[in-house]
């Protein structure tokens, strides 16, 4: 049984190990470890105007979304910080199945949701076949310290 809830502080333990069996896979490799992914997505949930969904698959979660509301001139918008299916369950509709989720929840309350995703087929490819356009008029930046 497939469930999708309102992300609770008590989720974050679970969350946390979610998140790094999948950012610590293709495409990503990134080495997280348990007590970062934790403190990453406790963060998250603290800052102002936090929303998150998790995707349950018979009551272990296998993925979520963390973001939060952010206000501009011309409305509210919705960010998305973090996103992630496990790589077991991707291709099965479950990242559609919470991105339609998200939109329902949060349709009536912002005017837009983006986010910053890694430049790859797979990736953008997910994004646009849920509705997402890549945005040619932003550009992001980095520098190492």
């Amino acid at each position: 049984m497939n469930l999708i809830s309102e992300i609770k502080e008590q989720d974050l333990i679970l969350l946390s190990q979610s998140y790094m069996r999948t950012f610590n896979g293709e495409p990503w490799l990134e080495r997280w470890l348990c007590q970062d992914a934790f403190r990453r997505l406790e963060n998250l949930y603290h800052t102002p105007d936090f929303y998150g969904l998790a995707f349950r698959k018979e009551n272990t979660p296998i993925g979520a979304v963390f973001g939060r509301i952010e206000h501009f001139y011309d409305g509210d918008t919705f960010q998305i910080e973090e996103f992630w299916i496990e790589q077991t369950f991707q291709g099965m509709g479950y990242g559609s199945e919470l991105i339609q989720k998200l939109k329902e929840m949060l349709s009536g309350t912002v005017k837009s949701m983006f986010l910053i995703t890694m430049h790859n087929p797979k990736t953008i490819g997910f994004y646009q076949k849920n509705g997402f356009t890549v945005n040619e008029g932003f550009c992001v930046m980095h520098t190492d310290l």
